[in-house]
């Protein structure tokens, strides 16, 4: 089997898969971006990992594929496992689980998998074997989502009615404030995010704030009292996707003052309607906090995937739904 023809195929595939995703783009530039994909994941299983295929009258029909891959957030390796199949075709299922069994033995805590969002009747077979839902990846249509947030809630439109400053980072103080209670809740909370307190995640956090501190980032925000303790911080990041074009992602650090009172809901409203204003098509997130859980059901943020990870988790597979 030449490796062109190989890369061609799982790239058919992965269209087939994509192409379920509500609002996915298939044309030549995310085409171009799942090639430059396919090429990196089958180099790095063709490197001491492992690649099962499975074909029939000469089209690929399912592959497994098990690499090392290094984690700059998490500051080491991990050992990360890619499926894809026709999704029409049950005996490729049939065929992608006999090999999850076939390797059982081979899975380690650094073991992780992404499950695509229409696939979440198969949870259950995941769960059976061992691995457990670390986060569900949620996303939205900004519009519809303010929409039903004030429909529901009807936030404050800024902080200032609450007698608190909104403002950008703008002191290497403030900065260090912000990493404070970063670091302290998610020391309080792992649960919510396993990696946030690894050195590597630290750091690129820390270097985020920074850079927005540097240039004036107007997409991030920090929450300070009237004597000018900092309280929290909320921000997000626009780009541009070849799968599903404009896009942001939306991040919230706040301390014990802010959390359970609704703050994250005026928070919300002023990063929807910004990028209302910048005409982002999708805003995307992975949780597995409750509240934030509940809230993207009322905002009618659907599931894109779940990352799963191998062991015993923190959480059923019922704490997502």
């Amino acid at each position: 089997m030449k490796k062109t023809e190989m890369i061609n195929e799982m790239v058919r595939l992965q269209i087939l898969q994509n192409k379920r995703h509500r609002g996915f783009i298939n044309d030549a530039k995310s085409t171009k971006a799942i090639k430059k994909m396919m090429n990196k994941f089958y180099h790095q299983a063709s490197e001491g990992g492992i690649i099962e295929s499975y074909w029939h009258r000469g089209k690929l029909q399912a592959i497994f594929l098990i690499f090392e891959e290094k984690d700059s957030s998490l500051g080491k390796t991990e050992h990360k496992i890619y499926t894809a199949e026709n999704p029409k075709s049950k005996k490729s299922w049939n065929w992608i689980k006999s090999n999850f069994k076939k390797y059982s033995n081979s899975y380690g805590k650094d073991t992780t998998f992404w499950l695509h969002g229409q696939d979440k009747p198969k949870l259950l077979f995941f769960e059976k074997i061992g691995f457990n839902i670390e986060a569900l990846i949620q996303m939205g249509v900004p519009s519809v989502g303010l929409s039903k947030l004030e429909r529901a809630y009807r936030p404050k439109d800024n902080f200032e009615e609450f007698g608190l400053i909104c403002d950008s980072i703008k002191t290497k103080g403030e900065v260090d404030e912000v990493m404070k209670i970063y670091k302290s809740y998610f020391t309080r909370n792992p649960q919510y995010c396993s990696f946030a307190t690894n050195p590597g995640q630290l750091k690129s956090m820390r270097e985020e704030l920074t850079e927005a501190k540097r240039s004036g980032d107007s997409h991030v925000y920090i929450i300070k009292d009237k004597k000018r303790k900092v309280l929290g911080m909320f921000s997000m990041s626009i780009g541009t996707d070849p799968f599903f074009g404009k896009r942001a992602g939306m991040e919230f650090v706040f301390s014990k003052t802010l959390i359970g009172k609704g703050f994250s809901k005026v928070a919300y409203k002023i990063l929807l309607k910004k990028m209302i204003k910048e005409d982002v098509r999708y805003y995307f997130g992975g949780t597995s906090q409750p509240a934030v859980i509940k809230l993207g059901k009322l905002m009618e943020r659907w599931p894109l995937g779940f990352f799963l990870s191998y062991g015993e988790g923190f959480f059923p597979r019922s704490h997502f739904f």
